[in-house]
C-alpha cells in the first residue's frame, strides 16, 4: 500500500505507472526532473513502484535561478551549454538529475537568463552573494556552486573547506537552515576561516608595508587591520592579498 502524501500548494498528485521514469514523467508534463525532486523534498524517488504517489509542480516549472529551455531536435548537452556561455559541468550543476547523454526532444532544462549587453556590462564583476545570480557574479577568487539534493549545510562547509563565519559573510542572504536543491551560492577560497572580504581585494606589491598601504588607501592602520582580522601587521607583505 503506497504512502499517503500531501503535496505543496499548487502541486498535483501523480500515481506512478509501470514503465515510468522521472525523465519520462517530467517530459510528459513539461517540467524539469529537478523540480520533481524539489516538490518531493526528503523523499527517496529512486525506487518508485506502480501505485506510489508523488507530487508534480504546476506547469512549466520556473527554475530557481534562470529560465527554462526546451530541448529541440539536434540539440546536445554540450551545444546547449555553449549557447549560454557555460561549461558542460556548470550546466549539469543547474540540472543535477539530467543524463547529458540521453537528452530527449521536449525535455526541459534550467539555463541562465538571457541578458542584453548593457545589463551584462553593468553587472560584470559584481557580487550577488544571495544566490540569485546567473553566472559570473561571485567575487574574484570565489566559486559559484549550487546546493545538491540531500546536501546539508555542514557538508557544504566541509567540501568548501571554509568556516561558518567565512561562508555567511560571502552569502548573507542564504539561510543555512533552509537550503534548497539548486540554490546558488558563492564558495569562499578554500581554507577561509575568518569573515571574508566583501569589498575590494588588493595584492601587496614589493616595498609596501602596513603604514604605506594605510596611506595609499586613506585609512588608518587600525582600520586596515580591522578589515583583515586574519592577518597580523607583519602579514601585510608583498604577495599578500588584503581587503581594502
Amino acid at each position: 500500500m503506497s504512502q499517503q502524501i500531501v503535496c505543496p500548494r499548487g502541486a498535483s498528485l501523480y500515481i506512478w505507472k509501470q514503465g515510468d521514469t522521472l525523465s519520462s514523467v517530467a517530459l510528459r508534463n513539461r517540467i524539469t526532473v529537478q523540480s520533481i525532486y524539489l516538490v518531493n523534498e526528503g523523499r527517496d524517488l529512486s525506487n518508485l513502484r506502480p501505485g506510489d504517489s508523488i507530487c508534480l509542480p504546476p506547469g512549466v516549472y520556473a527554475c530557481l535561478n534562470g529560465q527554462t529551455y526546451t530541448v529541440r531536435s539536434g540539440d546536445t548537452f554540450a551545444g546547449i551549454a555553449r549557447r549560454y556561455g557555460l561549461s558542460t559541468w556548470e550546466l549539469l550543476e543547474r540540472n543535477p538529475y539530467v543524463d547529458p547523454g540521453s537528452l530527449m526532444v521536449g525535455q526541459v532544462l534550467c539555463v541562465p537568463e538571457e541578458e542584453d549587453d548593457d545589463d551584462e556590462n553593468e553587472n560584470s564583476g559584481n557580487s550577488n552573494p544571495g544566490g540569485g545570480c546567473t553566472g559570473g557574479c561571485c567575487s574574484a577568487g570565489f566559486r559559484q556552486l549550487s546546493v545538491s539534493y540531500g546536501e546539508r549545510y555542514v557538508d557544504i562547509l566541509i567540501n568548501a573547506n571554509v568556516s561558518d563565519a567565512a561562508f555567511r559573510s560571502a552569502n548573507p542572504n542564504l539561510d543555512p537552515r533552509n537550503l534548497i536543491p539548486g540554490q546558488r551560492y558563492c564558495a569562499p577560497p578554500a581554507g577561509s576561516r575568518q569573515p571574508v572580504c566583501t569589498g575590494r581585494r588588493y595584492t601587496v606589491r614589493d616595498g609596501e608595508n602596513l603604514a604605506m598601504l594605510a596611506q595609499r588607501f586613506n585609512v588608518t592602520e587600525f582600520e586596515l587591520i580591522a578589515r583583515n582580522p586574519n592577518l597580523t601587521p607583519n602579514d601585510f607583505a608583498p604577495g599578500q592579498v588584503i581587503c581594502v
